[in-house]
């Protein structure tokens, strides 16, 4: 969920954007502030036409040789190669995300941001996961 929310403050004169995700208000994504002419009142707020919202890092790390694609909501291939222990993988990337790999199995974590991925509850088929 996104919320978006307009404080305006009569004595500093200025309007505060701020937007949220989460049931909470404790993830705050951005906070703009709009300073007023002391004389001016506020009368209109002019459309924003795109709003955009990065997601989190995706970060994976393995326990030996993975050949991995990603792609993102859009299709667009993210990344597409061979990954190791001693080479993790971080990207960022427009969710869900389709993950396709032949060895599963040696994917040691998927993290999204602070959070835990799980591949088996995530699985679409025997070789591709979708990270949402």
């Amino acid at each position: 969920m996104i919320r978006l929310q307009i404080v305006s403050d009569v004595t500093l004169n200025a309007i505060e954007l701020e937007s949220s995700l989460g049931a909470d208000d404790t993830d705050t994504v951005a906070k703009i502030t709009l300073e007023t002419a002391e004389t001016a009142p506020v009368t209109e707020v002019e459309q924003v036409s795109k709003v955009t919202i990065e997601n989190p890092p995706l970060k994976i790390l393995f326990n030996d040789d993975c050949w991995l694609k990603i792609t993102d909501a859009d299709g667009k291939v993210v990344v597409a190669g061979v990954y190791t222990a001693k080479r993790p993988l971080e990207i960022q990337g427009k969710l869900p995300m389709k993950l396709n790999t032949a060895r599963a199995s040696v994917i040691k974590s998927v993290m999204l941001g602070d959070k835990e991925i799980s591949l088996e509850s995530n699985r679409l088929s025997k070789r591709r996961f979708e990270i949402k």
